[in-house]
């Protein structure tokens, strides 16, 4: 749900935001869905690409924050989904980066873009279309409850 405050800004919570990542890509298996066995998660089979099935999730249980909180024990796992996924942009060096020098007025000028879902779901939903790397640092570093619309686009 949006929420208005008294800035006249756009909030919206974090419950609401949801990520893909490919369970399969180019018909090739990419990450195992046991590590997501205990949270929350939507399947989704693209129509526009038949060799690709995502998981969608929240940001929380999104592999990009397992890294961040826990380097050491995911840093194999998110290097091969990188690679798998050919996302070199993404590598954990660019990402540990980003999370070091992590600027509010930065993600203002490059927000995250979101995509409203309401038919898939029984409440109203936000997929990342772009930016999982840059909200998983906001999430992590700046405020794990909200994120006010100066930082995300709706397509």
């Amino acid at each position: 749900m949006l929420y208005i405050v008294k800035n006249k800004s756009t909030v919206l919570n974090f419950n609401k935001i949801y990520v893909r990542h490919p369970l399969v890509y180019k018909n090739k298996d990419i990450l195992d869905i046991t590590l997501f066995k205990n949270v929350e998660y939507f399947i989704e089979y693209p129509k526009w690409d038949k060799t690709t099935i995502y998981i969608q999730l929240r940001i929380s249980d999104s592999l990009h924050n397992l890294f961040i909180n826990n380097k050491k024990k995911y840093h194999d796992l998110y290097t091969r989904y990188i690679t798998s996924t050919e996302q070199s942009e993404h590598s954990v060096n660019n990402f540990i980066n980003l999370y070091n020098n992590f600027s509010l007025s930065k993600l203002e000028k490059n927000k995250v873009l979101l995509i409203r879902k309401r038919k898939l779901f029984k409440d109203e939903k936000f997929i990342v279309l772009d930016g999982v790397h840059r909200l998983t640092v906001y999430y992590n570093k700046i405020n794990d409850k909200k994120i006010k619309s100066t930082y995300f686009d709706l397509n």
